[in-house]
């Protein structure tokens, strides 16, 4: 199975344990409770993100468009969608992007395009202030994810606008 197939799985039986594999998060014992820390650790997340970029980079960083590639259950996009004008969430499964779109609509977000991701980003023909993604090349094939990190760099340069920014996570 590849990482693609793997991710649409989980997806379809278990989008949130998915994203954070924590217990509390699994599909059958899902409380509101739960779903609320859930998004709450994206808000916290997306508003680290905000101040090192001011406190390091651009005191005055407002971003107008946003991606977030691996966006998942929409974590990240619901919290981006309320800092920047627009926000595109990419992500290889399909049903994770049902699922953002439910979790968008729920929160009265409307300002966010969901789209299935491509490994070139051809999909998107659009310049972005802020290209980000966050625990999610940890879950490339071994030897795999150098070269996908290396192509999305070299075609984001077409994507960026420009003084934005490119933001990856990598674990090790």
């Amino acid at each position: 199975m590849n990482t693609d197939s793997a991710w649409e799985a989980w997806g379809q039986q278990d989008p949130y344990y998915g994203v954070i594999t924590d217990p509390k998060f699994r599909k059958s014992t899902l409380t509101a409770e739960a779903k609320r820390e859930f998004f709450d650790s994206g808000h916290a997340h997306a508003g680290y993100v905000m101040q090192m970029i001011r406190q390091h980079i651009d005191p005055n960083f407002k971003p107008q468009l946003v991606l977030d590639f691996g966006c998942g259950v929409g974590r990240l996009i619901v919290p981006f969608a309320k800092l920047a004008a627009e926000v595109v969430g990419l992500d290889v499964s399909s049903a994770m992007l049902l699922e953002a779109k439910k979790n968008c609509d729920e929160q009265g977000i409307d300002n966010v395009q969901l789209l299935v991701a491509d490994d070139e980003l051809l999909l998107l023909g659009r310049q972005f202030d802020l290209i980000h993604s966050y625990i999610v090349f940890q879950t490339f094939r071994p030897n795999g994810d150098e070269r996908f990190l290396a192509s999305c760099c070299a075609t984001s340069r077409g994507r960026c606008r420009s003084n934005s920014l490119l933001l990856f996570q990598k674990s090790l």
